[in-house]
């Protein structure tokens, strides 16, 4: 039997706009299948980094991150040339990889495909020795991460979000990088 860790990030904005217990049981119902476990955490900050390390000591064969860019950005780190199936429920803001390797933009869509999900690998790459995917934002995205959540408390997730982009660029200065493509500088 297939062993799933569902890990939710409790601020993920899907999860703050309905409800962490209505989307575990839209998870639950959506995942548990008679030959699939499923177990579902939620979590935030330290607990849910540490629920996503944990999970290939803990024999499962499949962990789905139910959060935005940056909780998938640790899982693909940490999760990167293991065995372990990595999952993607997109249900923060922007969601990039989740998007672009062709995840709904819905919860029962989304929920749907990884139910039916056939795994696939795609690209990591490393900058300094992190793992990331898509893009590296170099200390871009957690500025705006940082300034959405003050924003989204004051002006609501979409304006907040707005507001966070404007400040991030106002505050990102000019970056020089020495690029090196198997060992070759270029």
């Amino acid at each position: 039997m297939a062993r799933t860790l569902v890990i939710l990030n409790a601020q993920a904005g899907t999860i703050l706009d309905l409800g962490a217990d209505k989307v575990r049981a839209d998870v639950d119902a959506a995942l548990t299948l008679p030959d699939n476990e499923v177990e579902v955490l939620v979590r935030e900050g330290p607990e849910m980094v540490e629920a996503i390390r944990s999970a290939p000591a803990q024999g499962y064969d499949r962990v789905i991150v139910g959060a935005g860019d940056g909780t998938v950005s640790t899982a693909v780190a940490v999760l990167a040339g293991s065995d372990i199936a990595l999952g993607i429920l997109p249900l923060g803001t922007m969601n990039m990889l989740a998007y672009d390797i062709g995840l709904p933009r819905d919860l029962p869509g989304a929920l749907a495909a990884l139910r039916d999900a056939v795994p696939m690998r795609i690209d990591v790459a490393t900058v300094n020795g992190r793992a990331f995917h898509g893009v590296s934002g170099i200390g871009f995205f957690s500025q705006m991460a940082l300034a959405r959540e003050a924003y989204r408390q004051t002006h609501g997730r979409i304006v907040g979000w707005f507001l966070a982009l404007g400040r991030a660029l106002m505050r990102s200065g000019r970056v020089r990088l020495d690029i090196e493509v198997d060992g070759r500088r270029v």
